[in-house]
């Protein structure tokens, strides 16, 4: 398979770039709206923020079919709130799904996955998108990476951000979407990143210039929205959810309860391999 070569500008380069290109935003929207294609039973993962608010604007464009939109979530934390009010705006038929029975879904998957993971929790999306005749599933993923949306990471390099979506959060629902037998589609790949790197830059880690460019197109409360660090809580949920599974002690931050759950999934996909 050919494979395109393409070759990163200096940050003169850069600014210069994005001068030109955001002066002349309309080229962007066609790129973007291009790369929605509509397919049979559509479905779309939304959490009420701007990317999959973005993907379900253009799609709806598209299709006279009904599309069935999912967010999910825990008592403790979802989006619930605002995935339910980007769904009232577009006319979806809208789902809030319930996180359950956490780690023992966990480790049921792991006989299905490549490799250990706990970013698992698109899981019940797509069983409820199965159980209501979904074919095709839609996420946001992309956009992030193209546009610079990680506010409340540390700085860090143009390729870092592409590795870690490629590597952490694509495979993850590819194999999710093949064990529920679903098309997916994450449009956004799509984009050449020639066209789309002039807007990622280090200083707007918010994807400001995506914001600016929707502006008057979205719903006003999504552009204005900032964007959620996403990922399920384990602290929050540590009591109902993990401590039943894995006795020890909660654990103070966010990143402690990630290892603590990583190396319980590993265990549990080297004893199903």
């Amino acid at each position: 398979m050919h494979q395109a070569t393409v070759t990163i500008p200096s940050q003169d380069e850069m600014t210069l770039l994005g001068t030109i290109a955001r002066a002349n935003g309309e080229d962007l929207l066609h790129a973007i709206g291009d790369s929605v294609v509509p397919y049979p039973k559509p479905a779309v993962f939304i959490s009420g923020g701007l990317d999959s608010t973005i993907l379900l604007h253009h799609l709806q464009g598209k299709t006279d079919e009904e599309i069935f939109t999912y967010s999910t979530g825990c008592p403790e934390e979802n989006e619930f709130i605002y995935a339910t009010k980007v769904a009232e705006h577009y006319g979806t038929i809208h789902k809030n799904v319930e996180i359950h029975d956490i780690l023992p879904t966990f480790a049921e998957l792991q006989k299905h996955l490549d490799r250990p993971r706990f970013n698992l929790w698109p899981y019940w999306c797509y069983e409820a998108a199965l159980e209501d005749g979904r074919k095709t599933v839609y996420i946001g993923e992309g956009m992030d990476e193209h546009f610079g949306g990680y506010w409340y990471k540390p700085e860090t390099s143009y390729q870092e951000y592409w590795a870690g979506v490629l590597e952490w959060s694509i495979p993850t629902h590819t194999q999710l979407a093949h064990l529920f037998n679903i098309k997916l589609q994450i449009p956004f790949l799509r984009l050449d990143v020639r066209q789309t790197m002039p807007y990622w830059d280090g200083e707007h880690r918010d994807k400001t210039h995506l914001r600016n460019l929707y502006k008057n197109i979205i719903p006003d409360f999504v552009v204005e929205r900032k964007k959620n660090p996403g990922r399920l809580n384990f602290c929050k949920i540590w009591d109902r959810e993990i401590a039943p599974h894995i006795p020890v002690s909660k654990p103070e931050t966010r990143l402690e309860s990630y290892d603590i759950i990583n190396k319980w999934v590993i265990e549990k996909w080297l004893e199903s391999h």
